[in-house]
């Protein structure tokens, strides 16, 4: 089956990109876009880290909870061609961490992540109403962690997004959704801006 998979992949776009021009051309147009994402790197990042932190400190952390899901991302895109897109995604992601203590204290801290991403569309089919696409993102992703006495703890890391499906419906303004993984998330959706 994984091969299958892999087969169809790497088959699929030599054959959409041979296929008739749709009469719709994009090139030279930009597109922007807005949307939020759901089960994203930071957020199995932040339950993993929960877990970790109350199996590996026994005796210490009662209980561990985070609060924050999701992503919200905007970012604009130029059309390089009628199949090729490049562009900039900039995401944004909270989580605000409470530690229950074995001694009955509550220690709480709250960690950002910024992530710039260099984003990839390859679009397979590209008609004036509806796109079917992928994408392939990468850049670094800006973490800061701050607990409740203000120390801060910044880091900077790899970061990445792809979405093997991705469709637009729509002409100039349109809905988007995608499936992929990565700092965009499992799921995601949005609106955007095409001219």
């Amino acid at each position: 089956m994984k091969k299958l998979i892999v087969l169809v992949l790497v088959v699929l776009p030599f054959f959409s990109f041979a296929q008739y021009d749709s009469g719709f051309d994009s090139k030279g147009k930009i597109e922007i876009h807005v949307g939020y994402g759901l089960l994203t790197a930071p957020d199995i990042i932040t339950v993993l880290s929960d877990v970790f932190t109350t199996a590996l400190l026994p005796g210490m952390i009662e209980k561990a909870e985070s609060k924050g899901f999701g992503t919200v991302f905007g970012g604009t895109e130029y059309y390089i061609s009628n199949h090729f897109t490049a562009g900039l995604q900039y995401s944004h992601a909270a989580y605000e961490h409470t530690y229950d203590m074995d001694d009955n204290s509550v220690a709480k801290m709250n960690t950002q992540y910024h992530t710039i991403l260099i984003r990839g569309k390859a679009i397979w089919l590209n008609q004036s109403i509806f796109q079917l696409y992928s994408t392939l993102a990468v850049g670094p992703t800006f973490t800061k962690a701050e607990n409740e006495l203000g120390d801060t703890k910044s880091n900077t890391a790899f970061a990445f997004h792809t979405s093997p499906v991705g469709v637009r419906i729509g002409n100039h303004i349109a809905f988007f959704a995608e499936g992929g993984f990565g700092y965009q998330g499992l799921i995601s959706a949005g609106i955007s801006v095409r001219f």
